[in-house]
């Protein structure tokens, strides 16, 4: 049993766990900023030339506000959480201003400022600066509520003794929660469940429950207090789910899982897939022309190279890259590929760092083989090991994958049996909550990510 007195990273003023910012907080937050800059812009310029009301009837105004809210949603300013440092939500806002002016100058530049309605540079520069005032204040009154409400909450841990690490590393570890652990058994008192806990979870197997435990949590439930199995802790925390402690019930029950039963949204994916798929092509052949110049100079071998992947429904399929690595990288068979792996060219490491080595995938996306987003898909004698080791992996496999995935954008580059584990229970989270917003926040969150090299 052991007590930490530190920040817990979800809570609202019900004891819900929603420490963080949700995708309809986030949204939120970042309409109120669009409002804040507008007005911004208009008081700025109304200091600077007394007039503003023919701003309303310019699309530079709504380009120059997209603009900025999709930079900073990019750099993550709508990641305003308690156990991050206030510097480090202040930078990403900063960062974001700075790439905005450079972006919104540049279009100025090329259209020229009548012809894009852009205004010029001291209005948007002024009005950014009075604005970032103005939003870093409130994100700091935000952050510092956020930061007060998870010093008041505590959570209690009924667990079996074999969870009680998981709990440990993978949660507690990470959030640093008021907490407590009662590894529990059948003669247990029950006292505990009526404290002052804010949330109450449960990870026990059937063998344990009684009567007395049941009636107990249903008490204290009906006094306010939020009740969870561990799994809804986990999900809820880490957006993704703990496979180890799912059971073939635990799919027949949950919600979720739209994804195979809306025939329509399924559609709807596919035909944005498509647009998708051909935009990006048009726009990125060029560098599909130089970069396969730039292989095929510094190594021998084809600048391409397909691979046998498994798809939807188990059904095997061909894959196409820009090869990254040297002709006879698999000459010893098929292997994990590595960070800072020697078998990578130099242009190689350009291109995968980049992503640029997964453009020629919009074939595939194209072909119906995959789609642009969902789980990466693996090679067959990878996943017949893969299957042996890790609970309910095939059920990847009930949707098309994708060239970019919530795995992707949310775990750093891994290759080894327990990565693989790692990224399938952030796919199941995305399997499970699938929705096109979701869809977008995975957009954004990539772009991120190729912008500064994470993940993959």
């Amino acid at each position: 049993m052991k007590n930490a007195i530190e920040k817990c990273p979800k809570v609202n003023d019900n004891g819900e766990m929603k420490i963080r910012l949700t995708p309809k907080n986030k949204l939120t937050l970042l309409t109120f900023d669009g409002a804040v800059y507008l007005l911004a812009i208009h008081l700025f310029s109304w200091l600077r030339l007394g007039d503003y009301a023919w701003y309303f009837d310019s699309m530079g105004l709504w380009f120059i506000t997209m603009s900025l809210l999709g930079f900073s949603y990019i750099f993550g300013a709508y990641d305003v959480e308690p156990h991050h440092r206030f510097k480090d939500i202040f930078l990403r806002q900063v960062s974001s201003f700075i790439v905005t002016i450079a972006f919104v100058l540049t279009v100025n530049y090329l259209l020229s400022k009548d012809r894009s309605g852009i205004f010029g540079r001291g209005i948007l520069i002024g009005s950014t600066i009075l604005f970032g005032i103005a939003s870093m204040s409130y994100r700091r009154i935000l952050w510092g509520m956020l930061s007060a409400r998870a010093g008041k909450t505590s959570y209690l841990f009924l667990a079996a003794g074999d969870h009680n690490p998981f709990i440990e590393n993978e949660i507690v570890g990470k959030f640093k929660i008021n907490y407590e652990i009662l590894n529990w058994l059948p003669n247990h008192p029950l006292e505990k469940i009526h404290q002052d806990w804010q949330a109450i979870v449960v990870s026990l197997p059937s063998n344990l429950w009684s009567p007395d435990l049941t009636a107990q949590l249903m008490q204290a439930r009906f006094a306010g207090k939020e009740i969870l199995n561990l799994s809804q802790f986990f999900e809820d925390i880490e957006k993704k789910i703990p496979v180890d402690f799912l059971s073939s019930e635990w799919f027949i029950f949950e919600k979720g899982f739209d994804l195979f039963h809306n025939p329509l949204g399924l559609r709807v994916k596919r035909i944005l897939d498509l647009i998708l798929a051909l935009m990006l092509l048009l726009v990125t052949w060029p560098f599909l022309l130089i970069f396969s110049l730039l292989i095929k100079l510094e190594s021998r071998g084809p600048a391409f190279y397909s691979q046998i992947r498994t798809g939807l429904n188990d059904r095997e399929f061909t894959i196409f890259k820009m090869r990254s690595m040297v002709t006879d990288a698999e000459k010893q068979g098929a292997q994990w590929a590595k960070s800072n792996d020697s078998r990578i060219t130099r242009v190689g490491k350009f291109i995968r760092l980049t992503r640029i080595d997964e453009l020629p995938q919009l074939w595939n996306v194209i072909k119906g083989d995959m789609s642009f987003i969902g789980p990466r898909p693996e090679r067959p004698e990878f996943n017949i090991e893969l299957e042996k080791v890790i609970p309910f992996y095939r059920m990847r496999h009930l949707v098309r994958p994708g060239i970019t995935g919530w795995a992707q954008v949310m775990y750093a580059y891994g290759a080894s049996v327990e990565d693989s584990k790692q990224k399938l229970q952030f796919d199941l989270y995305y399997i499970k909550n699938f929705s096109f917003i979701l869809d977008i926040q995975i957009i954004f969150k990539t772009i991120r990510v190729v912008l500064f090299g994470k993940g993959r």
